[in-house]
């Protein structure tokens, strides 16, 4: 089990078929525009009542993280961050690879940022007597280091060769 699976808890069946039925429902009506977060939680909701409830955003998220991993249409499942952002299902590959290179986009950026932030607070925290740095002397500008570029490059790797491979083996 990973560490992933740890934190994700499978939603029950009836959540599940909820959140796919509503976006299906949602794109057909809307000509696959996003659905909002609130309007999405009161659809499920509804859709839900009276055996169960998602209480908050959270618990919509995890439940989406946890289909896009596990289900087959939850899969399908994208979201997006402009026009006030919402969720609608893949219609298309080409739908899905560009929800899947934002994704990636941001995990780039993220993992960045954490490499630039642990590398400037170990230098500030625990100065080498050469470097004795102040708030005022780091430099966000450095280059990425190797290391961390290779693992970026693992990334790309592993991604393609996902893409590669058959789901159906």
């Amino acid at each position: 089990m990973n560490e992933i699976d740890v934190k994700l808890k499978e939603p029950t069946f009836r959540i599940q078929a909820a959140i796919i039925q509503v976006l299906k429902n949602w794109g057909e009506m809307s000509n696959n525009e996003p659905l909002k977060k609130g309007s999405f939680i009161a659809r499920v909701n509804l859709a839900l009542y009276p055996y169960e409830r998602i209480t908050n955003e959270r618990s919509l998220r995890l439940a989406i993280q946890w289909m896009r991993m596990y289900h087959p249409e939850g899969s399908l499942i994208c979201s997006t961050m402009t026009n006030g952002g919402g969720y609608y299902l893949a219609a298309s590959i080409d739908q899905l690879n560009e929800f899947m290179s934002i994704d990636k986009a941001q995990v780039r950026t993220i993992s960045i940022r954490w490499n630039m932030q642990y590398k400037n607070a170990v230098n500030f925290l625990e100065p080498k007597p050469e470097q004795q740095l102040s708030l005022f002397d780091l430099n966000y500008e450095e280059e990425i280091s190797d290391q961390f570029q290779d693992m970026l490059d693992q990334i790309d790797l592993v991604s393609e060769l996902e893409l590669m491979e058959d789901p159906n083996e």
